[in-house]
């Protein structure tokens, strides 16, 4: 299951997408958190293959993550629990950094595998 949302056309450019995994084998089969939490963990893995041109770092933020840049975007792929994430945002312009969204990916996220209503905001310069 995929949610990915953005404003790109007439806001700042971020965009955000959240993904629970399935078995790509049997996408059918019931998972269960550990065997979601072991797909977003190989992602990651793939990920730190396939975006190994841009140097990234470890951004700290979730259970695993990676922050990228280059001259004109700024992402960062991460897992949290059983769920991918992914934050893109422009080098320019008045969106926050991707670290920034994805602390509050992050701590919403966190707030809703825990049964909680979700209140993390972005600081609003």
């Amino acid at each position: 299951m995929i949610s990915s949302v953005g404003n790109e056309d007439l806001g700042d450019g971020a965009h955000f997408s959240l993904e629970v995994l399935a078995d790509s084998d049997s996408p059918v089969a019931e998972l269960t958190g550990a065997d979601r939490v072991r797909l977003v963990t190989e992602n990651m893995t793939r990920a730190r293959d396939f975006w190994s041109c841009f140097p990234p770092k470890e951004s700290g933020i979730g259970d695993d993550s990676l922050s990228y840049d280059t001259d004109r975007f700024a992402n960062v792929p991460m897992g949290v629990g059983p769920v991918e994430v992914f934050v893109h945002t422009p080098r320019s312009g008045d969106s926050p950094s991707a670290e920034d969204w994805a602390r509050v990916r992050e701590r919403r996220i966190r707030s809703v595998l825990a049964g909680q209503t979700p209140t993390a905001r972005i600081t609003v310069k």
